[in-house]
């Protein structure tokens, strides 16, 4: 059985189910719950999935995420955490977690189990996480870029790399996904970025969604997380096409949100002259 959806909002739902034979299948173990490893579109899960009220066989056997983490064709998936919301597969409702610092630096990972032989994940009692996605621009100037993620409460903080992009990277109207998941703050998540120098930097646009929220209680919320930008650069300005000659490529375009001007250029379309403003 697989877990993955690429449309946001609509994730897989098991319930009432039950598996068995799983743990004796010829050449070796299975698991009856796993994460896909094909079509993982920019190695993102990026869908809340339910799994409840199942039975299962060996208490060792319930759900991996080994092909994801290290074999997608797509790049290795990144933050992948799993309610358990009765309990059904670990004994206690929790969260089946990926070992990444985005997730474990913000919880106490001394609650939680040992990871269990081929599942690629372990098992915290009681957490509750929320699932979100920030999209940032795709363009080649977001190459290398890294989102950082702060509690402005505990000072915790976990870095998630821009991943690589499963569509052309010069469609750079679409959205590069940066996953996180996420328990409710001490304070207040802040999210700023880095360039691939290290520097504070902007990747055009960055806007948050966060998905279904889980059935624990206690759920991160979207007034809790607010994005530091750097000072405006009014060189960003140069930036902007004009005279329609693209001296910047075709990579110039800039979304919203606003950050520092707007200009007012002239260039020639259709054999007539015409003003065309752009706001950056």
């Amino acid at each position: 059985m697989f877990i993955y959806h690429i449309i946001q909002q609509a994730g897989t739902t098991i319930k009432n189910s039950k598996f068995s034979g799983f743990d004796v299948c010829t050449g070796g173990k299975n698991f009856p719950v796993w994460y896909e490893n094909d079509q993982v579109r920019n190695a993102v899960v990026d869908a809340t999935h339910t799994i409840v009220n199942n039975t299962y066989g060996a208490a060792d056997n319930r759900i991996s995420a080994c092909k994801s983490i290290n074999s997608s064709p797509d790049g290795d998936v990144r933050i992948i955490a799993q309610e358990d919301p009765d309990g059904s597969m670990a004994g206690e409702p929790g969260f089946y977690i990926q070992n990444h610092e985005a997730i474990t630096n913000f919880i106490d990972v001394s609650t939680c189990q040992a990871e269990e032989e081929g599942s690629c994940l372990r098992f915290c009692p009681g957490l509750c996480l929320r699932l979100g996605i920030v999209g940032v621009s795709q363009a080649l100037t977001t190459r290398g870029y890294n989102m950082i993620i702060t509690d402005t409460g505990s000072g915790a903080s976990g870095t998630v790399a821009r991943g690589p992009i499963w569509f052309d990277e010069l469609q750079n109207h679409l959205s590069a996904p940066m996953p996180f998941q996420l328990p409710d703050p001490v304070g207040k998540y802040q999210i700023s970025f880095t360039d691939t120098n290290g520097d504070p930097a902007w990747p055009g646009y960055a806007k948050v969604n966060l998905e279904r929220a889980p059935t624990c209680t206690g759920a991160l919320v979207e007034s809790e997380i607010e994005f530091v930008r750097p000072q405006s650069d009014d060189i960003r300005c140069d930036d902007l096409f004009h005279e329609d000659d693209y001296a910047q490529g075709i990579h110039g375009w800039q979304e919203s949100p606003r950050s520092c001007c707007f200009v007012v250029c002239y260039g020639v379309f259709n054999m007539k002259t015409r003003p065309y403003v752009y706001f950056i």
